[in-house]
């Protein structure tokens, strides 16, 4: 998977805008939209910004490797995903339950 794609994956699993992410990250808007784009790829210092933010440094592993370890907090949006439907699932048979 490529970087761009990453980077929306990161966005949409965790339910914020570009917008948002960029005055999050200290990422300028137009920046963050050429990288999402494929046009150009982050350096440094815009990847440090992101993967030290406490809000996306869980996706620091997948986002330079393509790995997860849950084990150690690092996974994917996929997991998150995963985690927060399972949550709901959870939340729904408990109420049918009672």
């Amino acid at each position: 998977m490529n970087f761009s794609k990453q980077l929306k994956e990161i966005r949409n699993a965790e339910n914020v805008s570009r917008k948002e992410f960029c005055e999050e990250t200290g990422i300028p808007f137009k920046t963050m939209e050429k990288y999402e784009q494929g046009i150009s790829s982050p350096g440094g210092e815009s990847l440090r910004s992101i993967t030290t933010h406490s809000r996306y440094s869980k996706y620091t592993l997948w986002l330079m490797t393509g790995q997860t370890a849950p084990e150690a907090g690092q996974v994917c949006p996929e997991f998150i995903n995963k985690d927060t439907t399972k949550k709901i699932s959870d939340s729904t048979s408990s109420r049918k339950k009672a």
